[in-house]
């Protein structure tokens, strides 16, 4: 018999739903692999300019 979540641990699987969904939006406009050699910086304003066309809708 299937055992049915609470309500609280379906909030959670929800949020984590979300979470997950935004992190592969981000991987693939951005690029999953970042190489050793890129600075922070440039790394910061890439995942910055891909959240904000998720955001966006893009």
């Amino acid at each position: 018999m299937k055992r049915q979540n609470t309500k609280k641990e379906r909030q959670l699987l929800k949020s984590r739903f979300r979470i997950e969904n935004f992190n592969q939006k981000l991987k693939s406009l951005v690029g999953e692999d970042f190489s050793r050699f890129r600075t922070w910086a440039a790394a910061k304003a890439v995942i910055g300019v891909a959240m904000a066309a998720i955001n966006l809708g893009f």
